[in-house]
């Protein structure tokens, strides 16, 4: 069975329509922890810069830079140059 979606590119997805999207292709998805997943992932390969924060907030479409700052926070490593 297909199912057809208007996406509009200038609204982000509301948490409910996520579900909606995911949950029939797979049942035991547990968006919350695909987000940390990915917000992780995204922050410690960009570190804590505002590249890691657009690219976690593009990635996971999210509204508030604040909320993805979070994500920046917790798993970003910060890098100290050594001083010579």
């Amino acid at each position: 069975m297909f199912q057809n979606y208007i996406v509009d590119y200038d609204k982000h997805l509301s948490g409910r329509q996520l579900l909606r999207l995911t949950k029939p292709l797979n049942e035991t998805l547990w968006l919350h922890l695909l987000r940390e997943t990915k917000g992780a992932e995204i922050s410690r390969d960009l570190g804590m810069n505002i590249t890691a924060v657009t690219e976690v907030k593009n990635m996971l479409d999210l509204e508030r830079e604040e909320t993805v700052w979070n994500y920046v926070r917790r798993y970003a490593v910060q890098e100290a140059k050594a001083e010579t």
